[in-house]
């Protein structure tokens, strides 16, 4: 990251914003008071050559773990609307229901697997058979939605209809695709 133009002290609050992107701590982390805080990093923020380093510095952490935003945004739109009941089948041997391999399960179903637990056991001693109880959490689809109104803004007041608009047909698009 190029921060030739900057003071130490900005450059400091540079390296310190691309950790959380929390302005108020990146700046009493770069040595700022903690009660001007907030409104040192806001100024900070609105200065052209702090942008500038601030968005180079997003691109090369970017470009380090090859991914980008629309990688994350994938994931978090298969966390937050993919079909949960593929995951379930049907037995070929009772007729009844049973859930599917996870290996079977399509891979924006897999991507929400927040833990995965199996365990097999005799459930009656003797009988010789063995009993496999798979336990499966999912990431949490409330705050991966959450995260996507972030990303998209709809939180924000200011914005007006069409931004949300332009946002629930993205959303409907993607969803029809699942």
């Amino acid at each position: 990251m190029a921060t030739a133009t900057l003071t130490p002290k900005q450059a400091l609050f540079v390296a310190e914003y691309l950790v959380d992107r929390n302005g108020k701590q990146a700046a009493i982390r770069a040595g700022y008071s903690p009660r001007s805080a907030e409104m040192q990093a806001s100024r900070l923020r609105r200065i052209d050559k702090v942008q500038a380093a601030i968005a180079q510095g997003q691109a090369e952490r970017l470009t380090q773990v090859k991914r980008t935003a629309d990688d994350v945004v994938f994931l978090l739109e298969d966390q937050a609307f993919a079909n949960r009941a593929e995951m379930w089948g049907t037995d070929p041997q009772t007729g009844g229901r049973c859930m599917k391999h996870p290996l079977d399960w399509p891979e924006s179903l897999q991507r929400c697997i927040k833990s995965f637990n199996v365990v097999t056991r005799h459930a009656v001693t003797g009988d010789g058979h063995v009993d496999t109880v798979w336990t499966v959490t999912f990431v949490d689809p409330l705050k991966a939605a959450v995260s996507l109104g972030e990303h998209y803004g709809i939180f924000e007041k200011d914005r007006r209809a069409s931004s949300l608009n332009a946002l629930i047909g993205v959303l409907q698009d993607r969803r029809s695709r699942l």
